[in-house]
């Protein structure tokens, strides 16, 4: 009867910590991707009628933004400030407003991946003829 209530118990614990354990906490985006992130390398996949085009560019280690707590986003090339915009996450979409040179499609980018040391970013936009699928990979 006490293994029993024991087997129970542990089962219950082991269920709850599974649970609880494994997702991640979307609120977190906003304090965990202050600070500066180094674009390392592009990967897109452009399609067509005449087929899908894939194509993965690296970048040099001067080319990167860097989120303020406060709202704001550097992005610098060549340690050269190329604009300040805004940004703000909401959920899982982080949104960057304000002019854009650093080439990206859009100011609305799906945050794919987060940890202390990688973000990755993507870019999903379909249209009648043609299909983007982009996707940054940054590090700290």
């Amino acid at each position: 009867m006490k293994i029993t209530y024991l087997l129970r118990t542990f089962i219950v614990l082991l269920l709850t910590g599974f649970f609880s354990g494994c997702s991640e906490d979307k609120d977190e985006f906003p304090t965990r991707i202050v600070g500066k992130w180094t674009f390392v390398k592009t990967e897109s996949a452009v399609t067509s009628s005449s087929g899908t085009t894939r194509t993965t560019q690296d970048h040099p280690a001067d080319r990167y933004f860097e989120f303020s707590d406060g709202g704001t986003v550097l992005i610098k090339n060549h340690d050269t400030i190329v604009n300040t915009n805004s940004w703000r996450v909401e959920g899982s979409t982080l949104n960057i407003t304000g002019s854009n040179t650093l080439g990206l499609l859009s100011d609305e980018l799906t945050i794919r991946k987060l940890t202390a040391t990688e973000l990755t970013l993507s870019y999903i936009d379909e249209s009648d003829n043609f299909g983007f699928d982009i996707t940054y990979y940054l590090n700290r």
